[in-house]
């Protein structure tokens, strides 16, 4: 507070000062309130999204987790496949029956129904076996598999398994992923001899419809978006967060709350995106509604407040109104006490006995006052008096001398003779 402001709220009537003080507490009590009510509510809402995001990242990460172990577990049983092996390893077009090649690979094709094709590659003479859902037309794959499988990424933290999510595939008609694992001779420790692939629907991502409420999609650990439930975000492969290496967490970018989980054994992170709008909502609700109750509460507080102040300050302003009074002479007023309450009352009574003081005093002061001024007066006129007989003889005696009357001036003269004596001896001199 300044210093004048502080002068103008110490001129200010006690009731005024009151008033203020107790409203800017009161306002201060309610915004403290409101404001924890208002973290405390955020913290919550905040609190019960990160549960529900950490619960379904859980399941969504185990579930990620037991899908990709199965596509891991399916194409590594077709590496070691007798079939396989021997097709790999033929070194011109001559070997198994193309026949006999295509019901091998339609057995593993029946195992998971996300499976649209499955297919054996030969790195000798670049021969491949193909056997899925649709035509080979359709899939495009003599036309996508060399530049699909040059960007696919290591899926594994260990192991040669890669991994691609695109639309390349069936001409950019649908999203997803296809497994690619070198196959290696099983009589020839290191020898490499093809490549067997796997396209399968991402079942889980696309199983789960995005909401203005919240978006799912998988990354790899650089952050690079792999799959995701936003169409929008379809295809662009661009970087989507930095885990900084955590497992598992919370990141807040671009008005929205990134919760994320690493997959187990793998190279990828499950993603489940909430805005600031759709996390706070409730709590901005919460908000409003405990901002009315406030504003409410301290305007009731506030005009009992002002009511008590005034009630309980009324017996003291009688007081000061009496003082009033005094101040223009009117000193015959009287406080009415009977009902100012204890406190106040003995205020009342002592002023009252105290303007009863000060009339007996002025009353005793203008009785000794008057009692002076006639005393004086008196002294006055004893002092005049003789002054006076003298003067008037002097002048009858002066009169008759000027009359040619001597005998009349010498009776006067004696006379003042006389009384002048008479007056001294009275006066003890």
């Amino acid at each position: 507070m300044g210093k004048k402001t502080r002068k103008k709220f110490e001129k200010k009537k006690l009731d005024d000062q009151l008033r203020i003080f107790f409203s800017v507490m009161i306002a201060g009590l309610m915004g403290i309130m409101l404001a924890i009510s208002t973290v405390s509510a955020i913290s919550s809402s905040y609190q019960k999204s990160a549960e529900q995001a950490a619960s379904q990242l859980d399941f969504m990460a185990s579930s990620y987790h037991t899908w990709l172990t199965t596509a891991n577990d399916l194409i590594i049983s077709l590496e070691s496949d007798e079939v396989v092996q021997e097709f790999c390893g033929c070194q011109e077009n001559s070997g198994t029956s193309y026949q006999q090649k295509y019901t091998d690979l339609s057995n593993f094709l029946h195992v998971n129904s996300d499976v649209n094709f499955i297919s054996v590659i030969n790195d000798k003479n670049g021969e491949y076996v193909i056997r899925g859902k649709d035509s080979i037309t359709r899939s495009k794959f003599d036309m996508v598999y060399a530049k699909n499988y040059e960007k696919s990424q290591y899926a594994k933290r260990k192991g040669v398994l890669r991994m691609d999510y695109g639309n390349e595939y069936y001409g950019g008609e649908k999203y997803t992923v296809t497994f690619y694992l070198p196959v290696y001779s099983i009589t020839t420790v290191g020898k490499q001899m093809g490549v067997a692939c796997i396209n399968m629907n991402d079942s889980l991502i696309q199983s789960t419809h995005s909401s203005e409420n919240y978006e799912l999609c998988m990354t790899d650990e650089d952050g690079n978006l792999i799959s995701t439930t936003n169409e929008q975000l379809m295809g662009t492969h661009g970087k989507v967060l930095d885990f900084g290496g955590k497992t598992e967490g919370s990141i807040q970018e671009d008005g929205k709350y990134y919760f994320f989980k690493k997959i187990p054994d793998w190279n990828y992170y499950v993603v489940s995106t909430v805005p600031f709008k759709v996390l706070y909502q409730s709590s901005i609700g919460i908000a409003v509604l405990m901002a009315v109750i406030t504003v409410l509460i301290m305007g009731v507080s506030l005009i009992m407040m002002r009511r008590m102040i005034t009630k309980s300050y009324a017996p003291l302003q009688r007081v000061v109104d009496a003082m009033d009074q005094v101040s223009e002479k009117q000193l015959d007023f009287r406080i009415q006490t009977s009902d100012m309450g204890e406190d106040f009352e003995k205020l009342g009574v002592g002023f009252n006995g105290m303007m009863d003081d000060i009339q007996k005093l002025m009353k005793d002061v203008l009785d000794e006052q008057h009692q002076a001024d006639q005393i004086r007066l008196n002294a006055l006129q004893s002092q005049i008096q003789p002054h006076f007989l003298y003067n008037t003889l002097d002048s009858m005696c002066f009169l008759a001398m000027t009359s040619g009357k001597p005998d009349i001036a010498q009776v006067l003269s004696s006379l003042a003779k006389i009384y002048r004596y008479n007056i001294k001896n009275a006066d003890g001199e």
